[in-house]
């Protein structure tokens, strides 16, 4: 059974949302993406998350990333951008569910507010 990791405070989803992917606490997320915290900006931001992903074995080291989601090809990062360019927030798509570190429970459509602007297809074990 797969934790729904919520985040704790505004900046917080791409610790939730590995946290969600790993099917580990908030506390070990925390411990694995410490560097994360210390992005500069958006761009280092995502690097780094794939590289964790890669790290990981979730992604393949050359993986490209969508700017559209498919739900066809199975699990995701979603990295998106609210419409209002407001924030950029991470999102697991596992198993046919939306698990938005922002919202207390998965859900099986994404928020309306946020439009997907990369797209990493995962290898979940």
């Amino acid at each position: 059974m797969r934790t729904h990791n919520c985040q704790r405070y505004g900046n917080d989803c791409a610790i939730a949302a590995i946290a969600t992917t790993l099917n580990i606490s908030l506390d070990e997320a925390e411990e694995l993406m410490a560097d994360i915290r210390k992005a500069p900006n958006d761009w280092v931001l995502h690097r780094d998350m794939k590289e964790k992903l890669i790290k990981f074995g979730y992604l393949e080291p050359d993986c490209k990333y969508s700017t559209k989601f498919d739900p066809s090809k199975g699990d995701a990062m979603i990295y998106a951008r609210y419409k209002d360019e407001s924030f950029r927030h991470y999102i697991p798509y596992i198993g046919g569910m939306f698990y938005d570190p922002a919202d207390k429970e998965p859900s099986s459509k994404l928020n309306d507010c946020l439009i997907p602007s990369a797209v990493y297809y995962l290898n979940l074990p």
